[in-house]
C-alpha cells in the first residue's frame, strides 16, 4: 500500500509540474508588442520620408515601368499612394524581395500621413 501511495503522489507531482509549465508558456498570439513611440517632432518629407521610399521602394517603383503603374519617386506620387503603400509596408508585403522596414521607419511614415502628408 505504501508503494502505491508514493507512486500516485509522484504521478500527481509530475502532472502538476507539467500543467504549470504548459499553463505559463506564451503562445505567439498571447505576446503583445507595444506600438513604436511616435516621433516627437514634425516628420519632414524631404529628409525622413523620401529617403525611406528611395531606399526601399524606388528600386521597383521607380520611373521606368513600375508595378501596376505606381511610381514612388516624387512627392506627388508618394503622397497620392501613401495610405496604400503604408498598408502594404505595415503588413510586411512590401518591399518585395527586400528587408521589411523597421518599426521606426513605419512610425515615421504613419506620423507623416497622420500629419497631413506635408511637402516639407
Amino acid at each position: 500500500m505504501m508503494k502505491t501511495t508514493k507512486t500516485v503522489h509522484l504521478k500527481i507531482a509530475l502532472l502538476s509540474s507539467l500543467s504549470l509549465a504548459l499553463g505559463c508558456s506564451a503562445d505567439k498570439e498571447d505576446v503583445v508588442t507595444p506600438p513604436p513611440t511616435p516621433p516627437a517632432a514634425e516628420v519632414k518629407f524631404s529628409t525622413q520620408v523620401l529617403p525611406i521610399f528611395t531606399a526601399s521602394c524606388a528600386g521597383c517603383h521607380g520611373a521606368t515601368n513600375p508595378p501596376n503603374g505606381i511610381s514612388l519617386t516624387t512627392y506627388a506620387q508618394i503622397s497620392a499612394n501613401a495610405t496604400a503603400a503604408y498598408s502594404a509596408i505595415q503588413a510586411d508585403r512590401m518591399p518585395k524581395g527586400g528587408p521589411a522596414l523597421s518599426a521606426t521607419q513605419k512610425a515615421l511614415i504613419k506620423a507623416w500621413i497622420d500629419a497631413g502628408k506635408k511637402d516639407n
